[in-house]
Parts: C-alpha cells; sequence; structure tokens
C-alpha cells in the first residue's frame, strides 16, 4: 500500500455475476486504509503514541524499546518486541561522518511474507512464486539532519522561528510568541547550537519599535561566549508591548550590529537578515491561534505527507580513533508526541488542580473569615488575580424565622473598582445526624430543590443574593431564610470575579494621572513614518485619541503610527484622553530632507 494519495476515496459496488479481480480486492483495501489513515493523520496527528524510547546498552549498542507510532501518513509503525542493535549495523551509520550528534529514525515499511506457487503465467520449465501477504514493519536507520521546524507540527500557528546564523558548526534562532496581548510580556528566546570544537562569541542590536526592556529601552543588546563545551545554550529576553490595538510588528536584527568571533578571528560581514513577526492583540490568544488553524486549507494542513520519517532519538557519540563510543542518548528530541485523550484529561485536570491552588489556596480549606463590622484580609497577589474567595458568617439573631432577610455589611473583595461578579454558596458542615452521612456541602442556587430529598443539608435552607458597588469595590450578601431553624448563624461562601480585559467603565481618577508622548520631538523625511507612543505615569489603562493640529500635517492611526507629510514643515501630534478631554500631551515632528 505504497500509495500515500487519500483522495478520491472509491469503494467497491458490488452486484450479482462481478467478476472480482485484483485490482478490485487491492481498491477494497485501500478505501477502508485510506479512510483510516486520514482520521489518524488530522484527529491525531503524527509522531510517537507511547513507547519507543531509546537507551544504551553498551558503549557501542542500543535497545528501542516496544511501542507505536503513527507517522506523517497517518500508518501505523508498531514495534511488538524490543529490538537490540550494534549502531554500526542501522542503515545509514557507514555513510554518515561520524559527527558528533546523530539522529535514530523509524518509518513505516512492508514486506512481502508467505511465498505460494502462482498458477497464474507459469509454464512447463518455469514456477512462478508471489507472496500471500503484505506484513506492516518498520525501518530503522541514521540521519545527521535535523528536520524543518514545519514540517514538525503546527508551531507556526503560535511562535514564528528565524535561522540568524548558520554555519553547520554554529546555529543561532530566533524564537518569539506569534501573538502578545497589548500591555502584556513575552520573551525574546536566543537558542545557540554548538556543534565545533572551538570558543566562539557574538554580539548585535535588535530593533524593537513596539516593545521595550525593563529599562525601558526599545533596542535589546544580545551578547553570547561560548565555550567548546557549551552544546546548546538558551538565552531569555523579557519584553513588554506597548498599548496597540491589532498590529503586526517586527523584532529586527540590525545587519551592521552583527560581529561575530571565532577562535579569536572575527568572523566577516555577513549578509543577515532575521526579523521575527509579533501580532499584538487585544482578544484571547487562544482564540487567535483557533482561528488561523480553521482557515488552513487541508492541503496546509496534510502537506508534510512525503516526511515519512520520525525522529527516536539524538545520539551523541565520541570518535575514538577509528571506532566510536555512545556518550549519551535524548529520547524523542524534537517532542514528537501524540497525547490521548486520557493523558490530556490527565493534564487538564492537574493544571486546573494547580491553577486552583495558586490562585486560591484556601478555597477548600475549613477555616473561615468571620465578616462583622470588618473586611477579610488578601494576600499581597489578590488585586492581580482575575478573582478572589472568602467566608462570611451571617448571624440570625436570637429567633431566626421562616422568610426574615438577613444582610451582611458591606465586604471588600479586593478587585479594586469596576464591575465584578459574585458567586455565592450557603456552607453546611457535617452532621452525624444525618442519615446519609453526606459529609461537607456547599449549595449553590435554589437550595429549596434540594428540601425532602435524600440530598437535603442538615443546617437551614436559605436563598442568597449580592448587591455590587463598582465605584468602590464593594459588595453586600443578603440572605432570604425558606425554613425555621435553631441554627445562630449561616455561612456563605463567596467568589468574587472580575474580567481583567473590561475597560468599558473607567472608574479612575483621571485627574490624578500624568502621561506624556514619547519621543517628545521626532525628525523624519517626507513620507517617512514613525511611532509614537504614550507613557502614563499611574495608570497604563486609560485609551487616547490621536490628532495633528495641522489640517496637512499628516495621518496618524490609532496605535500612534504617523505618516509625514510630503511638505518640509513642523507640526505638532495631539494624544488626548477619551474619557477626559482635558487631558492631553503633545509632541512634534520635523519634517525635512535628510
Amino acid at each position: 500500500m505504497k500509495n500515500l494519495k487519500y483522495f478520491p476515496f472509491e469503494r467497491n459496488k458490488y452486484f450479482y455475476g462481478k467478476l472480482l479481480t485484483v485490482s478490485d480486492f487491492e481498491s477494497e483495501q485501500k478505501y477502508f486504509n485510506d479512510k483510516r489513515r486520514l482520521l489518524n493523520r488530522l484527529l491525531f496527528g503524527s509522531g510517537i503514541v507511547c513507547g519507543l524510547n531509546t537507551v544504551k546498552v553498551d558503549d557501542t549498542s542500543i535497545s528501542v524499546e516496544m511501542g507505536m507510532a503513527l507517522d506523517y501518513a497517518g500508518r501505523e509503525i508498531v514495534l511488538d518486541n524490543p529490538v537490540i542493535k550494534k549502531l554500526s549495523t542501522i542503515d545509514g551509520f557507514e555513510s554518515s561522518s561520524l559527527s558528533k550528534k546523530l539522529y535514530l529514525c523509524i518509518e513505516y515499511a512492508e514486506r512481502e511474507k508467505e511465498p505460494v506457487h502462482s498458477i497464474s503465467g507459469t509454464s512447463d520449465n518455469e514456477e512462478r512464486i508471489e507472496h500471500n501477504k503484505y506484513k506492516e514493519v518498520y525501518r530503522l536507520f541514521i540521519s545527521e539532519e535535523e528536520p524543518e521546524p514545519s514540517i514538525l507540527s503546527l508551531s507556526n500557528l503560535y511562535e514564528n522561528v528565524q535561522t540568524l546564523y548558520n554555519d553547520n558548526k554554529i546555529k543561532v534562532t530566533h524564537l518569539t510568541p506569534k501573538y502578545v496581548n497589548s500591555l502584556g510580556e513575552m520573551y525574546l528566546t536566543v537558542i545557540v547550537e554548538n556543534n565545533q570544537q572551538s570558543p566562539f562569541s557574538f554580539f548585535y542590536e535588535v530593533d524593537m519599535p513596539c516593545f521595550t526592556t525593563s529599562d525601558g529601552s526599545n533596542s535589546l543588546k544580545v551578547s553570547f561566549n561560548g565555550s567548546d563545551k557549551e552544546e546548546k545554550t538558551i538565552l531569555k529576553f523579557k519584553l513588554k508591548a506597548d498599548k496597540l490595538n491589532d498590529t503586526k510588528t517586527d523584532l529586527i536584527v540590525k545587519p551592521e550590529s552583527f560581529k561575530m568571533t571565532i577562535n579569536d578571528s572575527e568572523v566577516s560581514r555577513l549578509d543577515i537578515n532575521c526579523r521575527n513577526s509579533v501580532n499584538i492583540i487585544n482578544s484571547h490568544i487562544r482564540e487567535a491561534i483557533k482561528k488561523d488553524y480553521f482557515s488552513l486549507s487541508m492541503d496546509e494542513i496534510t502537506k508534510n505527507i512525503s516526511q515519512h520519517r520520525l525522529y527516536l532519538a539524538q545520539i551523541n557519540i565520541l570518535n575514538v580513533g577509528e571506532t566510536y563510543v555512545i556518550e549519551n542518548i535524548k529520547n524523542n528530541p524534537f517532542s514528537q508526541y501524540i497525547l490521548n485523550s486520557s493523558l490530556n484529561s490527565v493534564l487538564l485536570d492537574q493544571e486546573i488542580a494547580n491553577n486552583i491552588e495558586c490562585t486560591d489556596n484556601n478555597y477548600f480549606d475549613d477555616t473561615t473569615n468571620i465578616i462583622n463590622n470588618s473586611s477579610p484580609s488578601f494576600s499581597s497577589s489578590s488585586l492581580q488575580n482575575s478573582f478572589t474567595t472568602g467566608v462570611v458568617e451571617i448571624p440570625l439573631g436570637l429567633n431566626p424565622k421562616y422568610n426574615k432577610k438577613y444582610f451582611t455589611e458591606e465586604i471588600i473583595h479586593g478587585l479594586g473598582k469596576g464591575p465584578v461578579y459574585i458567586d455565592l454558596g450557603v456552607e453546611y458542615e457535617e452532621s452525624d445526624n444525618n442519615i446519609f452521612n453526606l459529609g461537607h456541602q456547599i449549595i449553590f442556587g435554589d437550595s429549596q430543590i434540594f428540601s425532602k430529598s435524600q440530598y437535603e443539608p442538615s443546617g437551614p435552607l436559605a436563598s442568597t443574593g449580592a448587591v455590587t458597588y463598582a465605584d468602590k469595590g464593594t459588595f453586600v450578601i443578603g440572605i432570604k431564610l425558606l425554613s425555621n431553624t435553631e441554627s445562630s448563624s449561616i455561612k456563605v461562601r463567596w467568589r468574587a470575579y472580575k474580567d481583567l480585559n473590561d475597560n468599558s467603565i473607567d472608574y479612575s481618577d483621571d485627574h490624578n494621572n500624568e502621561f506624556f508622548i514619547r519621543p517628545d520631538t521626532m525628525t523624519l523625511s517626507p513620507r517617512e513614518s514613525g511611532h509614537f507612543k504614550v507613557i502614563c505615569d499611574n495608570n497604563s489603562n486609560i485609551s487616547f485619541n490621536w490628532s495633528i493640529v495641522e489640517a496637512e500635517g499628516g495621518t496618524i492611526d490609532s496605535n500612534g503610527f504617523y505618516t509625514a507629510p510630503s511638505k518640509e514643515g513642523v507640526y505638532e501630534i495631539n494624544a488626548e484622553s477619551s474619557s477626559d478631554p482635558k487631558l492631553k500631551a503633545s509632541a512634534f515632528v520635523i519634517v525635512k530632507e535628510k
């Protein structure tokens, strides 16, 4: 089954008296194989499903454990028994240059088996042999080539990888996310790979018009001093995006700044062209990635069908005279894994648990914060989170009655000013009197639903409500008793949510915020472009409107990107707060031929 083209799907049509030939039976197999492999490819992807770890047996031998993988055509590759081999006996080893780094690869293969006598095309002097079956097997081989990043996965949906320098001995790569939120933070990752035996160093600058470093600069200086022992080094530089609306920008390496020295000898100037594109957006990054994926055609998703091999291991070797010694083995060096639904479920559960633990360590704790003419205490990180929680114990007085209402005093939720959303649940402690032994309970919503059922709590039933005060950052909880009770209080657990991206209402005092434009003066040639941005002292969430005082003073968009007119002159640029016209700042552009 070597035809890797999925389409068109054709299946046999049977009828009485039909003459079945070899092509009919092959078509039958191809139809079901192609359907299954297409689903494998599009629903699961390609990579290792389980097992297939490579371990070192001795200085010259390896063992590949049993396991399963799917290749880029959706075909199953199965090792039903461990395989032990000398490295020198694996295909491709003899033709390799015995470099320090080799890759163990696997690909799908078929082998004919069960030879049988064929009555077709035989003569008196010749016997024809055919094979009765195909056995689906695999082929192990050695390669020195690394795969192209676009072949490995759909990583181009969320990251941008650009090669800055590569001479087969030293490789420098830039990696950035494809998307970052406005005013969000990201990392520029510089990956340095060294496959030579000599020390080296390099230096260059990166121009970043829409990003700033920790010291507020729009230019990043990258320097590296490597030794011959460092095989791979990863450098990370934290950057903050400017306040922009759905803008595509580039991080550009300045070619004239690039300098590299190998063995104290400076490398001649190279033609450097490295730019990483980043989209600054205001929407959720996950939604942007999903939108990009579903805009791809099926041809683009399955375009790597000709890339059959999977990379099982990176084998580092030491050359000892005319022989070799296996130094170490790194399994699945390019992370070609397939996560099945069971594993994804475990990882998702763990991620949810970690998020709850990190953001709300006391949510499932039995300790309580009693609110009675006082406010709960919050950790220092509360204002940075999108939600906070707490427990309030509401006294019912000496004579609690059915349908009576009770209210707390104002509670500070700790999320600052602005609209919040409140979830409330009535909490019941474990009771020995409950025959169903329900233990600790929290009832959300209409508690009357559980009345006279096996789920009815031992304490009083109550309905709950909350009123929020967006301008003060507080709220009040109210309850209404739905049954008579002898309890002296009711415990209510609350959680307050805030959409950090909701800037529809600004409760800040703009008059206490000062802002200015940077740069305050810019010199441009006619029709040249530049970028202005607003710097806020106290509040970075203020929105601005840009304008040019002179009627023919050029153009400027909502993100502060200015294009000079063809006429020389001096022009004034204004940025005005959209919520308070009294707050404004100015800058000037000098347009002249340089």
